[in-house]
Formats: structure tokens, C-alpha cells, sequence
């Protein structure tokens, strides 16, 4: 390989590393709701029963109204079976942006 194709390879690479490989960031969210959110991408599990996630909210001081539900609930649970949980979900069922 000669040196322009060197270079046009690690333009590529460093293009798809800064532009397309995607992050998950919570830059405009307060501490507390980070660490609620980073809480239950660990807590959920398929074996998670609605009494547990109440618990654990509770146990973690939640203020966050709007993911204390049924719903919002089983659809972390839903996600989470198919491996699709992520943060911005969390944050978007807790209105954050």
C-alpha cells in the first residue's frame, strides 16, 4: 500500500469514529437525574416485577414522577428483553428533553 491509500484509509476511520459511531451523552441532565438514570439501566432486568422497580425507586429517593407507572414500566421491561433499553429511553419517559 502506498501512502495516499494509508491516508485515505485513516480519514475514513477517523470520520466514521467522530461521526457516525454514536454515544449515548447526558450533558443537559443534573447529577441526580444521571445517577437515577445510570440506577435503572442496572436495576431492569426480565425478571423485574413492577413491586421491585416501586422498591427501588423508593430505596433511591426518585422525584421523578413520570416514570413511576405501569406502563412506563413495562415498556423499560419490553426494551429490555430485546436488548434495546437505553439511556435516552430513560430519559425521554422522564421528560427530560
Amino acid at each position: 500500500m502506498n501512502n495516499t491509500t494509508i491516508f485515505i484509509l485513516c480519514t475514513i476511520v477517523i470520520y466514521f469514529y467522530f461521526f457516525v459511531y454514536k454515544k449515548e451523552s447526558m450533558t443537559n441532565i443534573s447529577e441526580g437525574d444521571q445517577n437515577v438514570i445510570d440506577r435503572l439501566m442496572g436495576f431492569i432486568t426480565v425478571d423485574t416485577t413492577f413491586g421491585d422497580y416501586i422498591n427501588f425507586l423508593s430505596s433511591i429517593k426518585n422525584t421523578n414522577l413520570h416514570i413511576i407507572d405501569n406502563e412506563v414500566f413495562a415498556t423499560f421491561k419490553s426494551l429490555k428483553k430485546r436488548n434495546n433499553l437505553t439511556k435516552k429511553e430513560i430519559m425521554n419517559e422522564m421528560k427530560l428533553n
